[in-house]
């Protein structure tokens, strides 16, 4: 439909859509690089490691630490 010109309104009304902005976003995407599909997110590093999974298990297994400032220091 986007290389047909149609209109956001009329893309929105033929596939059911109720919000033509969305439509708007997409055509614009899809002028400027050709696909509607979203860039591939590169892995973000985690936070915790697993020996601080496992710490952090115990501690509220056994009732060493009741908020998460204590927890906090016990790692």
């Amino acid at each position: 439909m986007f290389e047909h010109d149609f209109a956001a309104r009329e893309i929105t009304a033929k596939i059911g859509c109720e919000n033509h902005t969305a439509i708007i976003r997409l055509k614009k995407k899809y002028a400027e690089t050709g696909r509607v599909e979203d860039n591939p997110r590169l892995d973000q590093s985690r936070m915790l490691n697993e020996c601080n999974k496992h710490t952090i298990i115990r501690c509220l297994a056994n009732g060493e630490c009741l908020n998460a400032v204590q927890l906090i220091k016990s790692l």
